[in-house]
C-alpha cells in the first residue's frame, strides 16, 4: 500500500481572537519508504496564514501531491501505512507561535512546544488536527 497523504490542520489565535503568527515544523526521525517512494527525514516547515491557520509552503516538501493544490494544505505522509519500512518511525513536531507585542497576549514570544507523534494512515478523512496530538504538558520534550 502506498503512502497515505494526511492533511494536518490547526489554528492559533490570541485570547482576543486575533491571529497568531508562527511556524510548525515536522521531521521524521528516520527516512521511510513504501511502494518505491521515499519520505526523507528532513524538516518540513508549515506557516500560519493571516487567520492563524496552518498552511503548506510552496516550494517545500510540505506537499507530495504533484501538481500541488492551491492554497497548499499542510500535508505529510502517514508513517504507519502497511508496507512502510522501517516500521516504528515518528514525527518530531516543533510549534513556534507568537502574537502581538502585548503582555496580555499569552502567545507572544511563547517558547516552542516540542513533541513526537505518528501520523496515522487511518485518520478520519485523512485529516488530523494538531491539537489532538499535543501531549500533556508533563510529557513535553
Amino acid at each position: 500500500m502506498p503512502f497515505t497523504l494526511i492533511t494536518v490542520t490547526g489554528q492559533w489565535q490570541n485570547p482576543d481572537g486575533s491571529p497568531l503568527q508562527g511556524t510548525v515544523t515536522a521531521r521524521l526521525d528516520r527516512q521511510i519508504a513504501n511502494s518505491g517512494k521515499i519520505a526523507a527525514a528532513i524538516p518540513v516547515v508549515f506557516t500560519l496564514d493571516s487567520t492563524g491557520a496552518l498552511v503548506g509552503n510552496p516550494g517545500s516538501s510540505a506537499s507530495q501531491v504533484d501538481p500541488p493544490p492551491s492554497p497548499l494544505p499542510a500535508q505529510l505522509v502517514a508513517n504507519n501505512d502497511t508496507g512502510t519500512e522501517p516500521p516504528g518511525s515518528t514525527y518530531h513536531w516543533v510549534i513556534q507561535v507568537g502574537g502581538t507585542p502585548s503582555p496580555q497576549m499569552v502567545g507572544y514570544n511563547s517558547p516552542p512546544i516540542e513533541f513526537d507523534h505518528i501520523l496515522d494512515h487511518a485518520a478520519p478523512g485523512a485529516t488530523v488536527d494538531i491539537g489532538t496530538m499535543l501531549p500533556d504538558t508533563d510529557d513535553l520534550v
